[in-house]
């Protein structure tokens, strides 16, 4: 594949593979469902945070936010997370 008119360099595109190869052969963790326990209201879609889910502190970019508001529990935030590095 030559990446289309997005990509018009061949050096380019062969960076792309290999870092596309790389992320197949050893995927990374992706969380979901990740609730806060106070809801962050500054935090944004492309945002990294750190966090100790498995193991040692590692970054993570946050991919998705769901707020819920309930009358009786208040305000809830859950976040999905990728992990950016192994």
């Amino acid at each position: 594949h030559d990446g289309g008119w997005c990509v018009q360099s061949p050096l380019v595109m062969g960076r792309i593979l290999s870092r596309l190869a790389a992320m197949y052969e050893n995927p990374l963790r992706t969380y979901r469902n990740v609730e806060m326990a106070e809801p962050d209201l500054g935090l944004r879609l492309g945002d990294t945070v750190t966090l100790s889910l498995v193991g040692p502190a590692r970054p993570y970019r946050v991919c998705g936010i769901q707020l819920t508001l309930d009358p009786d529990s208040g305000l809830s935030q859950v976040l999905s997370l990728r992990q950016l590095r192994p």
